[in-house]
């Protein structure tokens, strides 16, 4: 939450200076509301930020998942064959491939889930990246069980 005090009582000069340039939140930062207090001296505004420490900590366990990639290219060495049939053209080209696109899967994930911020559906956007760490955790664990 940010609280603006205005100055001498006068929102005047804040809502010119909105006009004029618009928001000047700092980047990364999505406006939620705002009000102002029944005395005109103070301007409250509820703001949310996509890189919370939560969110932080659930991308680099979804970077990190390049567990999989590693655990993919083994079986794959090993006869096994890649069961997921929108990476197989990926993995199928050895680890350039499968770096490639395990870049666009993460990309594309990441993008909705910012998209799931952006549009406020906050619950939405947890549950998402919840379930992206999982799905990444259960394809390793499948892939260290076949190849073992």
């Amino acid at each position: 939450m940010v609280v603006e005090n205005f100055k001498n009582r006068d929102p005047a000069p804040v809502y010119r200076r909105f006009r004029d340039r618009e928001r000047l939140a700092p980047a990364g930062l999505s406006y939620v509301s705002s009000r102002v207090n029944d005395t005109l001296d103070r301007y409250y505004q509820l703001i949310e930020a996509f890189w919370t420490f939560e969110n932080r900590a659930d991308v680099g366990i979804l970077a990190a998942g390049c567990s999989r990639a590693i655990t993919t290219q083994r079986g794959l060495n090993e006869g096994l064959r890649e069961v997921n049939p929108i990476m197989r053209p990926f993995v199928t080209r050895g680890a350039p491939g499968e770096a490639f696109g395990s870049s666009l899967g993460f990309g594309a994930g990441v993008g909705a889930v910012y998209l799931f911020h952006r549009s406020r559906h906050y619950k939405m956007e947890r549950m998402a990246m919840r379930m992206m760490v999982g799905v990444e955790g259960g394809f390793v664990v499948n892939n260290i069980v076949a190849i073992r």
